[in-house]
């Protein structure tokens, strides 16, 4: 997991050579810094460390406000090594609802995960408690997040390597979104909650804060990354075309590198791609405008719909 280099990123769960602080950010109100909604860093395992007589500790990956992430190896497969991520809750709020709040965020999360099936979304191992402590045991999601490859690459990144990773996204979204009997909202998409494998395979990372949407009522709290998230979610609504506005703006930012939490919210109209970086086609243009557009009924009507426009890329051919 990545160092920390903006406020409210959130790095999620992947190789790292490394430990390195990250801001876990599930319970973060709209607007909040990582440094604002943390004071103290959780006290992290050494190697060799086993957790429930079968997860052997091998590293640190990332230390957050509200847990830690390491990279463990499942002992009972004596005869293969199969790695894993072993995330760790950790309370440092000092106000009893909030972490209370966390605590049901992290086994909402596990619960989520549980119930979910799809090749864009980590498979989860077990849940458990000791020590007092609550542990998910997580499938190792080898590669960098998107946040990640963009600051690497010092510059914005390719039209056709974006437009193939909304695709699977959008794929992923579509899977979330017409979960029976209720939609489950991702509600904080951004590039730093999204992995890239080697094999260019897609993997969304952290569920903290996903639910599932209730259409008798869609109220709920602030949560999420100020510049990626829609403006009904400042209000505390939560529906799909939330994350697809969310994914119009981790585009924005992966095609312009224009970090759109140093900008005013809900001003992309005002830096139109093409504006910041010509090479964008006008198909790929109209395409994210429509994801974020402030008005949630003038976007893409579903994630299906707004996959079937990228496919229709010339770049996609």
């Amino acid at each position: 997991m990545p160092l920390i280099k903006k406020a409210g990123t959130t790095k999620g769960i992947g190789a790292a050579a490394q430990p390195t602080p990250y801001d876990e950010g599930d319970t973060n109100l709209l607007g909040n810094t990582a440094a604002e909604s943390r004071s103290t860093h959780a006290p992290t395992m050494q190697p060799g460390v086993v957790l429930q007589g079968r997860y052997a500790i091998e590293g640190t990956l990332g230390v957050g406000g509200m847990s830690v992430v390491y990279r463990g190896r499942d002992l009972r497969f004596k005869d293969v090594v199969r790695p894993c991520a072993i995330k760790e809750m950790f309370q440092s709020a000092p106000d009893s609802n909030t972490r209370l709040l966390n605590l049901k965020n992290f086994e909402r999360e596990s619960g989520l995960l549980a119930t979910l099936q799809h090749p864009a979304i980590p498979k989860v191992y077990d849940f458990f408690e000791e020590n007092g402590r609550f542990y998910l045991i997580l499938e190792l999601v080898p590669g960098h997040d998107l946040e990640t490859v963009l600051d690497e690459a010092h510059g914005p990144l390719s039209e056709e390597r974006v437009a193939r990773w909304a695709v699977q996204i959008c794929d992923v979204l579509a899977y979330l979104h017409n979960r029976s009997p209720e939609p489950v909202v991702f509600r904080d998409l951004k590039p730093s909650n999204v992995m890239v494998t080697p094999e260019e395979r897609i993997v969304l990372i952290d569920f903290g804060i996903a639910r599932n949407l209730n259409r008798g009522d869609r109220k709920g709290t602030m949560i999420g990354t100020e510049g990626y998230s829609p403006p009904e979610q400042y209000r505390g609504l939560a529906e799909p075309r939330g994350d697809l506005y969310a994914l119009g703006a981790t585009m924005h930012h992966l095609l312009t590198a224009s970090d759109p939490r140093l900008e005013t919210p809900f001003t992309f109209h005002e830096r139109p791609l093409r504006q910041i970086n010509p090479s964008i086609s006008p198909e790929l243009d109209a395409i994210v405008a429509r994801a974020l557009e402030y008005d949630a009924s003038a976007r893409w009507s579903s994630a299906d719909e707004m996959k079937a426009a990228l496919l229709q890329l010339p770049s996609l051919g």
